[in-house]
């Protein structure tokens, strides 16, 4: 069974702000990062489906594989996080 994760990156636009007068400060137009998020694709399906947030929606995505799941949450403190983290979990499931 091969699964594969994508990753949304979020940008947020913040537009200029002039200064009202000479006293008040203007600020510029910037981008700042949101948080990511991470969606995954069996392959043959046609849909992406978020990725679960916690380790119970996780074993109710892929009941078949909750004995692997539970021993590798057991084993590695993960914590949905980082994207090593989630490449982790995908070889998981897909060994």
């Amino acid at each position: 069974e091969s699964i594969i994760l994508y990753k949304r990156e979020k940008v947020n636009f913040t537009p200029e702000k002039p200064a009202e007068n000479s006293m008040k400060r203007g600020f510029p137009a910037k981008y700042t990062r949101a948080e990511d998020s991470y969606f995954i694709k069996k392959v043959g399906d046609e849909y992406l489906l978020q990725f679960p947030d916690s380790k119970k929606e996780l074993i109710k995505m892929f009941p078949d594989k909750k004995e692997k799941i539970e021993t590798y949450f057991k084993n590695n403190k993960n914590s949905f996080k980082t994207e090593a983290d989630y490449i982790s979990i995908i070889d998981l499931l897909t060994s």
